[in-house]
C-alpha cells in the first residue's frame, strides 16, 4: 500500500470516532498484516511496565474483563501471546509470510 493510501485509510478510520486514533492504525495494521499472512513486528508495555518487542503471527481478538485482547503467536517464544489493544505501542508489518496455525480473524470490520 502507498503512504498516501495508508494516510487516506487511517483518516477514515478515525473519523468513526469508537477508539482512540493509536488503537485505530494498530488494528488497521494488524488487520493488512492478517490478510497479507504476513507476520508483524509488536511493540508493548507489559504488566509490570516493560516495554518487550517480539515477531508475531497475527490471529484473533477477543473481550475478557472489559478489555480488548489481541492475540498472536510469539515467533521467538514459540507460544501464544495476548496483549490488551491500548498497551500496544506500534505495530508495523513485516515481509515475512506464516502458514497460519488457526484461522486468522483479524479482518477489519
Amino acid at each position: 500500500m502507498h503512504p498516501q493510501e495508508k494516510e487516506a485509510k487511517n483518516l477514515k478510520l478515525l473519523r468513526r470516532g469508537t477508539i482512540t486514533q493509536k488503537e485505530e492504525i494498530v488494528k488497521s495494521t494488524i488487520a493488512t498484516a492478517g490478510k497479507n499472512l504476513k507476520t508483524i513486528i509488536i511493540t508493548a508495555r507489559e504488566e509490570d511496565g516493560s516495554i518487550e518487542t517480539r515477531e508475531a503471527e497475527p490471529y484473533s481478538y477477543r473481550f475478557k474483563g472489559g478489555h480488548e485482547l489481541f492475540f498472536c503467536y510469539d515467533i521467538a517464544k514459540q507460544g501464544i501471546r495476548s496483549f490488551v489493544i491500548n498497551r500496544i505501542i506500534s505495530v508495523e508489518e513485516t515481509k515475512n509470510s506464516f502458514i497460519p496455525r488457526w484461522p486468522v480473524e483479524v479482518w477489519e470490520k
